[in-house]
């Protein structure tokens, strides 16, 4: 596939856009002034549990990482032990606070910030329609592809918008069906067989607009709607499976992610076959940190020699960065540029497909 671009989308693609990063998920988390009852005690008792595991105030429990809250939680229910005096019963409820409270956030981030020149979402829509305009010049062409590392649904939100259901659709690398069964989007099989197109969009880590059913192993989606909050609640029924609650399908930020799910395997795997066709990577606010091994193994596993990546960040000084160096360190030669003006400068003025 001589010529395919890869476009590889971190937290730094949304930020812009008012999505918080990663790192100041659990600070705004637990800072925010929720107008819901229920999500102030889901932090009060996050924080009692941060305060008994860790022996860390609010003020200081601000600074841990997601990883280090989840991954001993993980350990603990996979093991089915208790964690100081929380039992695995107690764990998962802990868990799905603590989903609650990110997922309001990422939900209700701040809006408009400024990165650079670049203010709201409006590069997003520009990032989108460039990707839109190749496929629609080249309908059957497979040359472009996005990976993202993000829960957030910018980028889908605004490829369904735009795409005409009649014309084409989203294809999330695996087989899904809408939440609802007159939603009027066609899963993407279904869709070339009808002869309409489809953008790749393989979301790693999963997304907030996906829930997934435990007993038929269903993926539903919903083109602009952030459904996968209701996941953690158990407040939607599946529509084959009238008495089974959906979950939301996420992986969450450990240091050892569970990619057993029938749905992440496909998509991993197709990720796999992308990087292995691709000519040129683009990486988009995606910090490369060592933590992320799961991802730098498939990396490493699947990337031919002959590929050149670019690296788009941002950085008031021009660079370079640490970042810029991890990169450099890790790709080596294969480097072309890396820019350090942030998505909005990289979309308007130095995207090419």
């Amino acid at each position: 596939m001589s010529g395919k671009t890869i476009y590889i989308l971190g937290a730094g693609f949304s930020y812009p856009a008012g999505i918080p990063s990663q790192g100041e998920l659990l600070t705004q988390a637990i800072e925010y002034d929720y107008d819901w009852h229920e999500l102030d005690e889901c932090r009060d008792r996050l924080l009692a549990f941060i305060e008994e595991v860790f022996g860390l105030n609010r003020i200081q429990a601000k600074q841990l990482a997601l990883e280090d809250i989840y991954t001993p939680i993980h350990q603990a229910r996979v093991r089915n032990e208790f964690l100081k005096s929380n039992s695995p019963e107690k764990l998962h409820s802990v868990e799905n606070d603590l989903n609650r409270l990110i997922s309001h956030v990422i939900d209700n981030g701040r809006r408009g910030i400024v990165v650079g020149p670049y203010k709201t979402n409006s590069y997003v829509r520009r990032f989108t329609n460039r990707i839109l305009e190749a496929k629609k010049h080249r309908p059957t062409s497979d040359t472009v592809a996005i990976l993202s590392l993000n829960w957030d649904i910018l980028v889908d939100k605004h490829l369904f918008q735009t795409i005409s259901d009649e014309e084409g659709t989203v294809d999330y690398g695996c087989h899904w069906v809408g939440i609802s069964d007159h939603d009027g989007i066609a899963p993407t099989l279904i869709a070339h067989q009808r002869g309409m197109y489809s953008v790749k969009l393989l979301k790693l880590h999963g997304s907030l607009n996906w829930l997934h059913c435990p007993q038929c192993s269903r993926l539903f989606i919903k083109k602009d709607e952030k459904i996968g909050i209701s996941g953690f609640i158990g407040s939607t029924n599946c529509r084959f499976c009238p008495d089974v609650r959906l979950g939301a399908a996420i992986l969450l930020p450990t240091f050892r992610k569970s990619l057993e799910s029938f749905h992440f395997q496909h998509i991993w795997n197709q990720a796999a076959i992308e990087l292995s066709e691709a000519r040129k990577l683009v990486f988009i606010g995606y910090s490369f940190p060592l933590a992320d091994f799961d991802f730098r193994s498939l990396v490493t596993k699947h990337l031919g020699s002959s590929v050149t990546v670019d690296v788009v960040l941002y950085d008031e000084s021009g660079g370079p960065t640490e970042i810029g160096n991890r990169y450099e360190a890790y790709f080596g030669d294969k480097i072309g540029k890396i820019y350090y003006d942030g998505v909005g400068d990289y979309v308007e003025n130095h995207m090419q497909i």
